[in-house]
């Protein structure tokens, strides 16, 4: 008996493993192409519809706060349920495009990824219609089965918030209900399994396809869903191992070439790449393992209950210039995606599209005066080592000559920075070139010259890094906002900077004069109703004043909250726990770490740290 148990399961096996090598050029290429191009399109559609949607609704910014009450707006709903139908839509085409490869493969026949394609939408023309919507509710409900593994592989890859950790962990009826719900959810619709192979294969309608589902099926649920979670099982298994190898590599890299530490910016943005890369290898092999058991036990069932399987169709050989325009088009979808993607990037790096959404979008580190913990303060050496140090913003302060010229200096009086007890708006332009602003800094810095603003906008723009502009008026100065606005326009650098300020009249008159520019209020104080104050679009906030109340207020109003000066490790990683959406701090490279450290998953950092 034990032999003939032994026997079945090797014949399965054996099976499986046809079904899945046959043509697995075949579906791995088609795979690959299908979520390279899918992941890549998604993302800027994602952000658009996201941004329309807020836009409609009139919500300016998402937090956890209010996010209820915009996912039960009716437009949302509306577009939630256009997202879900689409989603679907396209899974059916993934589900469909696979069974009809694995069927090819269970004959013998090999078949190309265009031929596939093609019959899979030829079939999905004849079964999208009224009667069979059903199919749409059976794919979203067989999702927790079929992506477990997808599933856990993502929980191990990204952060979870510690709101929703916390929250999570501390209710553990709402555990039990969650793991009650996905069993409940895989039992009702177990039966079901077949009903997309009877829908493609056979092109039976959703209704007959059920039945016959239900039949094949019958005493045999529990242990074909367990097979399915037993692959998954072991595939989520294998990638934690390649992750865990994975990191153990590149640490020991890190030692060959003696990084001074395992957790800095560069090493977490290799671990990203590689987690990436892995991640969506593992969705395409669970995807095809998935399917190719379900296949397998498909075939098998049908044997074991005589029915007829019906013979896969002859394919011709694609004409070759049939393929080179196949090859030319997969080319030209590729090419649109990355550009696709790389412009989206770029905007979201110049500050073109904002995700305005909590937990979505991550914090920006500010170099405040520039690299200023190394270099001199407000010099183009600060700039360019922020630069090199990955700040995506600059902090610096503008003041207005006695000639009228507007440079780059922190204090009113030089005597700090450049040893001359005189104050900016009492010397020329030409007076304070001559200065050396880099010695008192260190030595090696001597001949470092004041910059002026046009200078370093010109850097900026030049190296794809955005500015946070000080307005520092002197008693005396009538014109400085006029003079900085028109720089910044001049160099078309409105969407790339902010101009701050202590003094909010000056906010003031910036606006009056452009309302394109993006102001800051510098403040050393938040209390009261600050969101009131028209003028200002975002708050700069002493550190020690930041708290979830006020973090919570500011968002809640469509505004942005930024603390300063915030160097120390605790200081940082408490701003990025509170949710400010950025950070002014003279080390960078700490700033930098911690923000990358959000962005992967406690586990990763624990094995990594574990390895140091």
């Amino acid at each position: 008996m034990e032999k003939m148990k032994s026997s079945k399961a090797l014949k399965t096996l054996k099976l499986f493993l046809e079904i899945i090598t046959y043509n697995f050029r075949t579906i791995f290429h088609f795979e690959l192409i299908f979520k390279v191009a899918l992941g890549l399109f998604l993302m800027p559609a994602w952000v658009a519809i996201l941004n329309f949607t807020m836009q409609i609704t009139g919500f300016s910014y998402l937090t956890i706060d209010n996010v209820l009450q915009f996912l039960v707006h009716p437009f949302t709903l509306i577009i939630l349920i256009a997202i879900i139908i689409v989603l679907t839509t396209i899974a059916i085409f993934d589900i469909s495009t696979i069974i009809v490869i694995f069927d090819y493969s269970y004959h013998h026949k090999k078949i190309s990824v265009l031929s596939a394609i093609k019959i899979s939408l030829k079939k999905l023309r004849k079964l999208y219609k009224f009667k069979n919507l059903g199919a749409v509710l059976l794919v979203i409900l067989l999702i927790p089965l079929f992506n477990m593994s997808i599933i856990s592989n993502l929980v191990f890859s990204i952060n979870i918030p510690e709101f929703i950790k916390d929250y999570i962990f501390s209710n553990p009826l709402l555990i039990f209900s969650i793991v009650f719900a996905y069993i409940f959810i895989v039992f009702l619709v177990g039966h079901q399994l077949y009903t997309m192979h009877y829908m493609v294969l056979e092109e039976k309608s959703f209704k007959h396809s059920k039945v016959s589902s239900s039949y094949l099926i019958k005493k045999r649920k529990i242990r074909d869903i367990f097979c399915i979670l037993f692959i998954q099982f072991i595939l989520a298994l294998l990638y934690i191992a390649i992750i865990a190898v994975g990191l153990m590599l590149i640490v020991a890299l890190k030692n060959l070439f003696d990084f001074k530490s395992v957790i800095d910016s560069f090493l977490i943005s290799i671990v990203l790449v590689f987690v990436f890369v892995v991640l969506t290898l593992s969705t395409i092999f669970t995807n095809i393992s998935s399917y190719a058991i379900l296949s397998g036990l498909f075939y098998k069932h049908k044997k074991s209950k005589n029915e007829k399987i019906l013979e896969a169709e002859d394919v011709k050989k694609p004409k070759e210039d049939v393929k080179k325009r196949w090859i030319f088009i997969q080319a030209i979808v590729m090419i649109l995606a990355v550009v696709g993607i790389g412009i989206f990037t770029y905007q979201v790096e110049s500050g073109d599209t904002n995700f305005n959404v909590e937990y979505i979008k991550n914090v920006e580190i500010t170099a405040h005066r520039g690299a200023s913990l190394i270099y001199p303060e407000n010099t183009m050496a600060a700039f360019k080592a922020a630069k090199e140090l990955g700040a995506d913003w600059i902090e610096l302060d503008v003041q207005e000559t006695k000639d009228g010229k507007i440079i780059i200096t922190h204090d009113r009086n030089l005597g700090r920075v450049a040893g001359v007890n005189k104050n900016v708006d009492e010397m020329s332009f030409d007076e304070i070139r001559k200065l050396d602003a880099g010695k008192r800094k260190n030595k090696k810095f001597e001949g470092e010259k004041v910059p002026t603003l046009n200078e370093v906008i010109k850097f900026a723009k030049k190296n794809n890094i955005r500015l946070n502009i000080e307005i520092k008026p002197a008693n005396n100065s009538i014109s400085i906002e006029e003079k900085v606005v028109k720089i910044i326009k001049q160099n078309e650098f409105e969407k790339m900077c902010v101009v701050s300020s202590l003094n909010y009249d000056v906010l003031k008159n910036v606006k009056n004069i452009s309302k394109k520019i993006k102001t800051v209020y510098n403040m050393a104080l938040a209390i009261g109703k600050i969101t009131e104050l028209e003028y200002a679009d975002a708050f700069s906030v002493e550190a020690m004043n930041v708290n979830e109340n006020l973090v919570s207020l500011v968002h809640n109003s469509g505004k942005e909250i930024y603390a300063w000066t915030v160097n120390s490790e605790e200081k940082i990683s408490r701003m990025i726990k509170l949710r400010v959406d950025n950070i002014i701090t003279d080390d960078i490279k700490t700033g930098k770490m911690l923000v990358d450290r959000r962005r992967s998953s406690d586990w990763i950092l624990n094995f990594l740290e574990f390895l140091k």
